[in-house]
């Protein structure tokens, strides 16, 4: 077996590893018909998730441009007969 190049997992892969448990455990205990974590553990492993997993929230994105070529140029450089677009 080939040797390892780190004898240590970074702290990114520690945080990674950790999360992943925790999801892990948080899943079971949701899907389960008993109860396995109670309220101040699943508080505790939701607040532990939100420091190591970003937030996805909306982001508004304004994709507005300027478009000055017109449609004949285009429809000539398409068909090879026309100037390049820009100059």
């Amino acid at each position: 077996m080939a040797k390892r190049k780190q004898a240590f997992h970074p702290d990114e892969v520690k945080h990674k590893i950790q999360a992943s448990q925790l999801i892990n455990r948080l899943t079971k205990h949701a899907l389960s018909d008993e109860p396995i974590m109670d309220a101040s553990q699943v508080t505790a492993a939701t607040k532990l998730l939100n420091k190591v997993l970003p937030d996805l929230k909306a982001v508004e994105m304004d994709a507005t441009h300027d478009v000055t070529d017109s449609l004949a140029d285009l429809l000539g450089l398409v068909s090879g007969q026309s100037r390049r677009i820009g100059s």
